[in-house]
């Protein structure tokens, strides 16, 4: 797993997966990779989350890179990813590669007040509880309460599983040499 921190906003995120994506041949170009929101997806496959099944068929049904984004809040997701008031979404983006989930990121929230809400009503409370039992209330809360007076930027989180983007970058390369290799003995044939 490599994981970073970047300065930027929810859109900045999204075009470096796409650049990246488009930079190690997973897509022909940067258009190539397409976006569909959670909510969307969840309707057309009429389901109540996106699991191993339906990550394989985004990828037959859209392609093999496809940017899943925009969370409802029943999904869960980190306490400190930032929420879009408007659409009532968690700013979070997962890449389904070849049918698996190889890129989990987010933007990070900027507002203190919503993620002192988050922190103490994600998972249905049972994240702030598991902290208090194993950490103490007090240290916790004080903790916490240190991280929430930074002065808070526009910046994003992104987890890339390494061993699965490495396959995924070997079966698009065998993928696109067997193509060629098959053009070229229908040439010479």
């Amino acid at each position: 797993m490599f994981e970073f921190i970047g300065q930027g906003s929810y859109e900045d995120l999204k075009d470096l997966q796409k650049e990246l994506c488009a930079y190690i041949y997973l897509t022909d170009t940067y258009d190539d990779v397409i976006s569909k929101s959670y909510i969307d997806m969840l309707k057309n496959y009429k389901c109540k989350d996106i699991g191993h099944h339906e990550e394989k068929q985004l990828g037959s049904d859209f392609g093999n890179v496809v940017q899943l984004e925009d969370f409802p809040l029943f999904i869960p997701s980190l306490w400190n990813l930032a929420y879009d008031q408007k659409s009532k979404t968690i700013k979070k983006v997962e890449v389904i590669i070849n049918g698996i989930e190889t890129m989990s990121s987010g933007a990070l929230s900027e507002s203190p007040e919503q993620m002192w809400s988050f922190f103490h009503s994600i998972w249905k409370g049972e994240y702030s509880v598991f902290l208090f039992e194993n950490f103490g209330r007090s240290r916790v809360l004080r903790e916490l309460d240190t991280y929430l007076e930074f002065a808070f930027f526009p910046r994003y989180v992104c987890s890339i599983g390494l061993t699965r983007l490495q396959n995924a970058v070997e079966e698009n390369i065998y993928s696109k040499i067997k193509k060629k290799q098959n053009i070229n003995m229908k040439m010479t044939g």
